[in-house]
């Protein structure tokens, strides 16, 4: 058989799920109701961000002095680039979470608040490999030598 359908994927929806289409599949010739039709979906994962769950999981490269000061950052989100502040004194381990850019919630949206998940922004902290002098010295006055 070579027979095409067109079907509508519901948003929100994980891996692994099933989404049935009754009817859909090939009639019997003597009369008999059409088979249900079940496709089950694959996500192929991405290379800009993760998924647990409604969430969507990204990466900010930030700077310790980023961490102290306060600073805004690009990260990926599968509509567009989304902005994010990091507020000032935000540790190393801190997740900052943007409430409702995640994922729509397929069910039970009215028990576990909202219709989207949220946009987690875990941070890579880089530290400088070389400092100049000027910073170094810099540095050091923030450590009160």
């Amino acid at each position: 058989w070579t027979d095409s359908v067109s079907v509508e994927v519901p948003a929100g929806i994980h891996s692994w799920q099933y989404i049935k289409f009754s009817g859909k599949w090939h009639a019997w010739r003597n009369g008999w109701p059409a088979w249900d039709l079940y496709i089950k979906i694959y996500i192929k994962p991405s290379q800009n961000y993760e998924r647990e769950w409604d969430n969507i999981i990204v990466y900010a490269d930030v700077s310790i002095v980023d961490l102290v000061l306060e600073t805004e950052v690009q990260v990926a989100h599968p509509e567009n680039k989304v902005s994010v502040k990091i507020p000032k004194w935000t540790q190393v381990t801190d997740v900052v979470k943007i409430s409702g850019k995640g994922f729509t919630k397929m069910w039970k949206w009215w028990v576990f608040g909202g219709k989207h998940g949220d946009l987690l922004v875990k941070l890579n902290v880089s530290v400088p490999k070389k400092l100049s002098k000027d910073h170094e010295k810099l540095w050091k006055q923030l450590k009160g030598e």
